[in-house]
């Protein structure tokens, strides 16, 4: 146990051992024996325990609970629940799905046009380069004929 972790659990648990895992509360207690500055950490996290324990409780009116509770929305149920969903949040004619299904068949499009384009240029200086190679192996040298 290090001062990070044990400023972890302090955060997430409070400065009450009651809270914490039981797994980490000894190594704690000894890191606290010998680290005063770890001691600092969490007599800052007692102090924030104890101006949270004044803080007033507020509590929710049952009537708000209920128009909470009566605005959620219902799940959908059923073998096409998400796609039923999603054409109810697009609206009647579901344009918005449309469209966003002809954005992606767009995108495919022009990623396969950018890249036949990119193979097609590629692979022209590529066999450029093999005649050439190939010429300079074997072939009789122009400058021969010529003569």
């Amino acid at each position: 146990m290090d001062q990070t972790r044990l400023g972890e659990l302090a955060e997430a648990y409070g400065a009450d051992w009651r809270r914490w895992p039981e797994a980490e509360r000894e190594a704690a207690r000894a890191l606290l024996a010998t680290d005063l500055a770890a001691e600092r950490l969490l007599f800052a996290e007692r102090q924030l325990d104890a101006a949270l324990d004044l803080a007033p409780r507020l509590e929710v009116s049952a009537a708000l609970r209920e128009r909470v509770v009566a605005a959620a929305p219902r799940p959908v149920t059923g073998p096409f629940a998400s796609l039923r969903a999603r054409w109810r949040r697009a609206g009647a004619s579901g344009r918005s799905v449309w469209l966003s299904g002809m954005g992606v068949a767009a995108a495919v499009c022009a990623g396969l046009l950018v890249g036949e384009a990119m193979v097609v240029g590629i692979s022209a200086g590529l066999q450029a380069d093999s005649v050439l190679y190939l010429a300079s192996l074997d072939a009789v040298d122009d400058t021969e004929i010529l003569q």
